[in-house]
């Protein structure tokens, strides 16, 4: 399992299509872990045409997503959340020194947002999508 510095060592920050993002202007800022004061790594500071970019980039990807089936999303889904609880060790030291919280706290925010995937990945199969009149013409409830 890979540890925090060997992550850090190997590049972090800002991720699209499963490549390493600059910034458009260059600059960056340094993450802090708060309990040290160590510079744990220094990432793009995005602006404007990056989060643009990010939208666009994210519409690409509905166009495939809203094509597969709620078993396929429950399998995804589920496969996340296997990799959150096999890596639970090193996301959790990820969450300590970024936000300076104990291992034990950063643990449980770990664990707590794993079992968020589990869940919907259960959920996700039994898709029906009703509609649920909305109070207003401008909005919809959509129950799934």
């Amino acid at each position: 399992m890979k540890s925090v510095s060997t992550l850090l060592q190997t590049g972090g920050g800002a991720v699209r299509n499963l490549k390493a993002l600059s910034s458009v202007t260059g600059k960056t800022f340094d993450v802090i872990d708060p309990s040290s004061g160590e510079v744990l790594q220094s990432v793009p500071e995005m602006g404007l045409v990056e989060t643009q970019n990010a939208i666009s980039t994210a519409h690409q990807a509905f166009s495939t997503w809203k094509q597969t089936t709620p078993l396929e999303r429950s399998r995804l889904l589920f496969s996340l959340y296997n990799l959150m609880v096999k890596n639970t060790d090193v996301l959790t030291e990820i969450v300590s020194k970024e936000a300076g919280k104990t291992h034990s706290d950063a643990r449980g925010e770990v664990v707590y947002a794993s079992n968020f995937l589990e869940w919907f990945s259960h959920e996700a199969r039994r898709q029906t999508g009703v509609q649920i009149p909305a109070p207003m013409k401008t909005r919809r409830i959509v129950e799934v």
